[in-house]
């Protein structure tokens, strides 16, 4: 069913077209319909139907001519129901690398709230979820000085763990009651700290302090008191838990000076936590930020200092937003798994989490509330069948090496270099047709998870490349 509305004073009359492609962009079906809207922004609604047999993925396009009006397009897509997830993926994994934004702690405020963190916990563990960054918010856990309430929170760790994916806190903003950024404040908020660690010291090992403290609309004091606080805060949760890991700077994109920074003022953290967001996705340049960054951090004649990407990720609001980040839903899924890809290959994050889980709110035109890979009331959206796919054939595999297929194609191999292995690869700027060196069929996956097998001929299999969508082959 489509919807329509004008907002002209008289009935318009329009034509309505649409066209319904699956994951490979074959048509399924197309049509058209005249109609004439009524004015004053009533809805119309017209029936379009959809195609017989199952489909993971169809994607619509709709388009709408009329005198004296542009051509507005909008889209709509359909995803096969979720699998449940089996016992296996609910076990606990803190070696994975593959994070998500799950925020079960935004559960707080929906009625039914409990029964929806847990549906939610469930579709994570179903799509290969290991790890998730929550926030633990200093007014709910302490709403006046020294009465603490732990009855939430705990829900939220022992949901998350029961599903097998292992919790990592944020802890960020100041409580109503103390003093932002002045010294009472930073003693109230590492009391505050030490309480958190001391009290999750058996479930949580992992504390990251603060949210992009480099930008002002999260962090308004001077950037050297991020330092104090970080240096306070660590030396807080080292004597409440001397097994924790502290995670500082978790800055907006990878910026060089407030690392460096707050590095000169002598701020100490065991990891680096970064949110590399961007426009555009280039391979080769966003390895090579990872790569340098991670040399930035790293303390001459030591083991590398880790780093996390702790937030990332690509919205689809409506596109006559005028907002960055505007990408179709089929587009979001692509970029999630060359983002993940490209910083596994890079061999620095050791943990990556996309940013996020569901989708923070319905408002279609508004980038912040179209950043989930479910919706609002957790529907899967193209992204979460692309995560699933790329975590259930890369689970327990490193990265081995990159392959030279040609140019324009981007290709990495993970698994042992003596064994079965996968490889990803996609195409950059154009399509292309990749030759793949195999002296046995391989099977080619894509993002959906729809599979054919490929038989060699002179030693290679020929695979079909479009511009920047990954695929996977495995050996069977």
């Amino acid at each position: 069913m489509a919807t329509l509305r004008s907002r002209t004073n008289a009935p318009l009359d329009v034509e309505l077209k649409w066209q319904i492609v699956d994951w490979s962009g074959k048509t399924i079906v197309n049509g058209s319909k005249k109609i004439t809207l009524p004015a004053g922004a009533k809805a119309c609604e017209t029936a379009v139907a959809r195609p017989a047999g199952e489909n993971k993925f169809l994607e619509a396009e709709f388009s709408l001519s009329a005198p004296y009006q542009g051509v507005p397009v909008a889209q709509a897509y359909s995803m096969a129901p979720i699998a449940p997830a089996a016992d296996s993926a609910r076990q606990l994994d803190p070696s994975s690398p593959f994070g998500m934004g799950m925020y079960l702690y935004r559960f707080a405020g929906d009625p039914g709230g409990f029964d929806k963190m847990e549906r939610a916990a469930q579709m994570g563990a179903a799509a290969g979820v290991k790890w998730s960054r929550e926030e633990f918010q200093w007014k709910l856990i302490e709403p006046s000085p020294g009465k603490f309430d732990w009855t939430f929170y705990d829900h939220v760790v022992a949901t998350a763990r029961r599903n097998g994916i292992s919790v990592y806190g944020i802890l960020a903003y100041w409580s109503p009651w103390t003093q932002p950024y002045k010294p009472q404040g930073i003693e109230d908020y590492c009391r505050y700290v030490a309480a958190v660690a001391e009290h999750y010291r058996d479930d949580i090992q992992y504390w990251e302090i603060w949210n992009e403290p480099n930008l002002p609309d999260f962090w308004k004091g001077p950037k050297k008191m991020y330092a104090d606080l970080l240096t306070q805060a660590y030396a807080a949760i080292k004597k409440a838990n001397p097994n924790a890991r502290v995670l500082g700077c978790s800055t907006a994109s990878i910026d060089h000076g407030f690392i460096n920074l707050t590095m000169k003022l002598g701020a100490p953290f065991d990891i680096l936590a970064i949110h590399p967001y961007r426009k555009q996705l280039d391979d080769k340049g966003f390895i090579g930020a990872l790569q340098e960054v991670a040399a930035l951090v790293s303390k001459p004649g030591e083991s590398p200092r880790p780093v996390w990407i702790t937030e990332m990720g690509w919205a689809t609001q409506a596109p006559h937003d005028t907002l960055a980040y505007r990408i179709t839903p089929r587009r979001q899924a692509e970029l999630l798994v060359r983002a993940y890809v490209d910083a596994l290959a890079s061999r620095v994050p050791q943990n990556i989490s996309w940013y996020d889980f569901r989708c923070d709110g319905d408002d279609k035109f508004y980038n912040e509330h179209n950043f989930g890979v479910v919706t609002r009331d957790l529907r899967p959206r193209p992204a979460y069948y692309a995560y699933a796919t790329m975590t259930q054939l890369l689970r327990n595999l490193k990265v081995d090496k990159p392959l030279n297929l040609g140019a324009g194609i981007i290709a990495f191999r993970f698994g042992p270099a003596d064994g079965k292995g996968v490889i990803c690869l996609w195409s950059v700027g154009e399509d292309q047709r990749a030759a793949v060196p195999a002296q046995k069929p391989l099977l080619l996956t894509s993002l959906m998870g729809d599979t054919e097998k490929l038989t060699p001929d002179k030693g290679a299999v020929t695979v079909d490349l479009r511009s920047e969508v990954p695929v996977f082959l495995s050996e069977e």
